[in-house]
């Protein structure tokens, strides 16, 4: 009797030990996703599901790669575009590690990228007229070329090496190209959308800025 007591006792504290941590969370999520501009999913009636705010980014991340969203769908957020940045940066640092690029190659790919690309998104948006839009914007193409980064860039870059292709072989500059095409198709419809313009308008701003920081890095790093 008195072990069944002990018991009923651990099993009401551990209850109420889970009911505060619940509660906890709750409020946790909700002030982080008010912070951002969303709201928690609620469903099932009167039960609420309380669904990470990572994972709701990851979803409109993905489905903006895969062309169902538009930066439109972000919360225009100083805090999103902040963490979109760092998870931008940190998947360049994986891809140059990967390389064992140079000091140089490191300073142009996690400084001067991000900020010559929020940059020009800046600038195209001013030219048309939309500079409102630039925190959604430039949270979705940070967000996705970190998305594509790691679901897709570090995987092929892992497979191309592990198979013994060098960078100037034939099958790596297939690969290359074709991940250059990913690029343009993604960013051009972000800033088509964020501009509103044509897709081709937007592949081109894309690919202008896409040619012009490689010219850059071609410059200054040289020759392989």
């Amino acid at each position: 009797s008195r072990m069944n007591s002990v018991s009923m006792a651990s099993r009401a504290a551990d209850s109420s030990r889970k009911t505060a941590v619940s509660s906890c969370a709750w409020v946790v999520t909700s002030v982080a996703s008010r912070m951002l501009g969303i709201t928690c999913v609620k469903n099932r009636g009167s039960r609420a599901r309380r669904v990470p705010i990572v994972q709701q980014f990851l979803r409109i991340f993905l489905d903006i790669v895969l062309w169902r969203r538009g930066p439109q769908d972000l919360p225009a957020s100083a805090t999103l575009v902040w963490l979109t940045l760092a998870a931008y940066v940190l998947v360049s640092a994986v891809q140059l590690l990967l390389l064992d690029e140079s000091g140089i190659a490191w300073f142009f790919f996690l400084v001067a990228d991000p900020l010559l690309l929020a940059a020009w998104t800046w600038l195209v948006l001013k030219v048309y007229g939309h500079t409102e839009r630039f925190q959604q914007t430039i949270a979705a193409v940070f967000g996705t070329g970190a998305l594509l980064g790691i679901g897709l860039y570090l995987p092929l870059q892992f497979l191309v090496t592990g198979l013994g292709f060098n960078a100037e072989s034939a099958v790596a500059q297939v690969v290359a190209l074709g991940l250059v095409v990913v690029f343009a198709l993604v960013t051009g419809r972000i800033i088509k959308l964020a501009t509103d313009t044509s897709l081709f308008t937007g592949i081109a701003v894309a690919l202008t800025y896409f040619i012009a920081i490689n010219t850059l890095v071609g410059m200054v790093h040289g020759p392989g």
